[in-house]
């Protein structure tokens, strides 16, 4: 069929213009093609992080769980290491028996009115702490330890004077 155009010539759109509106349509066209694949792209980039984001969210809780188990091992080896911490006291106590003789050997040679403040025993010496009333029974005790001739060494550490308790003398025995 024929085209009637029934408006006058005059009225007919000029070649410019009809050359402007279909260069517009065009770039209307590809302006909306551009923004639907933005559109896509930004639609994929969100699904994308999505799912990473819940993957790590995912991998933070097993590592969580992780922490949690390693801790109730961490637990178990703190209980471990103290166990042989006590087992190792155990096995020096047992090494100290010579000490003991040490020991023994003093309270045998302790004259009368001497007595012990403190005792402590290491791998190699006895340290004690003995208080007398008067110098005499200080002379008769350091006079036991010279004629016993067990001791292989023996440092006077501290010789005081309390008006309540009397001279206090401070022994180690190797």
């Amino acid at each position: 069929m024929a085209r009637i155009n029934l408006l006058p010539q005059e009225l007919k759109p000029k070649g410019y213009v009809l050359k402007l509106s279909k260069t517009l349509n065009k770039l209307a066209l590809i302006s909306i093609a551009i923004l639907l694949a933005a559109a896509f792209v930004f639609l994929g980039s969100f699904i994308f992080f999505s799912q990473q984001t819940k993957a790590s969210l995912g991998r933070q809780e097993s590592l969580k769980s992780e922490i949690r188990a390693l801790e109730a091992t961490e637990q178990k080896l703190i209980l471990v290491k103290d166990r042989i911490q006590k087992i190792g006291k155990v096995l020096n106590v047992e090494n100290t028996t010579e000490e003991l003789g040490v020991l023994k050997q003093i309270v045998e040679i302790l004259p009368e009115g001497v007595s012990f403040n403190s005792v402590g025993i290491s791998d190699s010496s006895v340290e004690l702490e003995v208080t007398a009333p008067n110098l005499l029974s200080i002379g008769q005790f350091f006079l036991s330890i010279v004629n016993s001739q067990g001791f292989q060494k023996v440092t006077v550490t501290g010789f005081s004077y309390k008006l309540e308790t009397g001279y206090v003398v401070g022994l180690i025995f190797f």
